[in-house]
This record gives C-alpha cells, structure tokens and sequence, in this order.
C-alpha cells in the first residue's frame, strides 16, 4: 500500500492586507 502523505503543516493566518480604502478618492479606481 502506498505510504500516507505527512499531515500538512497547520496553515498560517495570511498576513492582513489593507482593504481596499474606498475614503481614498485621490485614487482613480473605477467603481
């Protein structure tokens, strides 16, 4: 039988990207 796969490691929490600041109106993003 073929051997089972090491338990993948605990994922680490993705470090915090900043949220899209829809207050910034200097930036010209399309809505």
């Amino acid at each position: 039988a073929p051997r089972q796969a090491p338990p993948a490691p605990p994922a680490r929490p993705q470090p915090q990207r900043p949220a899209p600041n829809f207050s910034d109106m200097d930036d010209d993003i399309p809505f």
